[in-house]
């Protein structure tokens, strides 16, 4: 009768036969070496496995169970399928899968953290880090503008325009505030993004509201443009963040 074996590093189930008990053997999935345990009685029969002789240090030859990527890694006790396997239902689609299953065969969800980084898409990651910079290089532009202009207005421009002199003040604080938010933005701080995305939108209310009030010029419809897609860009990359986070995925690693 083949022995049921757990891999404790990937969790696959594999099957090796009655031979191989007490010796040391090597997982075909990760390479991990585990000793094969003795034979234990199994819930239902199981067809012998035709050829399975296998070299004490190469398990190449083990049976792999892991149909549809539904791992077992454990044998919590639950509700029992016609096969005698333990079942729960998956949290995110609801369909009977095996207890410990590191990965839904019917939705596709990874429970399991070393699994999940092993499946992330590294696309994703390249992707977050484009936009990150993208939203960031922007922020730096405003930024550096809104402070030139500040000191042109506090160089006595304001004076001249009527404006009041501590505007040109004011002005060189909200551009710093826009150069420090794409410096941390481009280094992938997912905090940085909301607080820009907050002040984008701020700044683009600003502007519908100049257009509504017929004071607006050409700047303002391009204002108004550059705007927007900065913030689809911002919330492409905090969409992106969440699940490279939810998948165990540093932001600041190297795609």
């Amino acid at each position: 009768m083949p022995i049921q074996i757990i891999c404790p590093t990937c969790g696959k189930s594999l099957k090796a036969p009655d031979s191989m008990a007490g010796k040391v053997a090597k997982c075909p999935s990760c390479g991990n070496q585990m000793t094969v345990p003795e034979a234990e009685p199994e819930v239902h029969e199981a067809e012998p496995v035709a050829g399975s002789e296998l070299n004490p240090y190469n398990m190449s030859g083990l049976l792999d169970e892991a149909a549809d990527d539904d791992y077992r890694l454990s044998s919590k006790p639950s509700a029992p399928s016609s096969t005698g396997e333990a079942r729960r239902p998956c949290p995110a689609c609801g369909e009977m899968i095996v207890v410990g299953a590191a990965k839904c065969r019917f939705c596709g969800e990874v429970f399991d953290q070393t699994l999940r980084r092993r499946t992330a898409d590294p696309e994703e990651l390249k992707k977050f880090r484009g936009e990150a910079r993208g939203v960031g290089c922007f922020w730096i532009f405003i930024g550096t503008l809104v402070v030139i202009a500040g000191l042109g207005l506090m160089a006595g421009g304001a004076q001249n325009v009527g404006l009041p002199p501590g505007i040109g003040l004011l002005l060189m604080g909200l551009g710093a505030v826009w150069l420090i938010l794409g410096v941390f933005a481009c280094l992938k701080q997912l905090w940085a993004l909301y607080v820009g995305l907050v002040l984008s939108y701020l700044s683009l209310a600003g502007n519908v509201l100049s257009l509504v009030q017929g004071e607006a010029g050409p700047q303002t419809f391009i204002g108004i443009g550059l705007l927007l897609i900065v913030i689809a860009t911002a919330h492409r990359a905090i969409k992106r963040a969440g699940k490279l986070r939810a998948a165990g995925i540093p932001l600041s690693s190297s795609p």
